[in-house]
């Protein structure tokens, strides 16, 4: 078996610290780059609100208009309105609008007027 040198010893463990440093760098960087994902309870409860707006504003009863309602976390308006050249139908547009951010979920159906 050979002997190792030194100088090899040195440069090895060098280039060891030098990869760590590079990858502790850029593992950082790219935490910081992406986004944080804290308002995820929200999406989730603005999602279930919205289902829930559309089931009772899908029956076809209701006037058209704009409905709004307000939460802790934003506002869901729900538009009703003629669809096109059929009066028979309906044009449901849920729009949901949070406070703390500028991301909006747009959710548009058409439903059959109950005459």
């Amino acid at each position: 078996m050979g002997k190792l040198k030194a100088g090899t010893l040195i440069e090895v463990i060098t280039a060891s610290i030098i990869f760590m440093v590079v990858f502790i760098a850029s593992f950082s960087v790219l935490s910081l780059l992406t986004p944080e994902n804290r308002d995820a309870i929200e999406l989730i409860d603005a999602d279930y609100r919205a289902s829930t707006i559309f089931r009772a504003f899908s029956n076809g009863q209701h006037q058209d208009g704009e409905y709004v309602t307000q939460y802790s976390w934003g506002k869901i308006s729900a538009t009703l309105e003629p669809y096109s050249a059929y009066s028979d139908l309906q044009q449901l547009s849920i729009t949901v609008t949070f406070n703390n951010n500028r991301k909006r979920i747009i959710h548009k159906y058409v439903v059959e007027r109950v005459q």
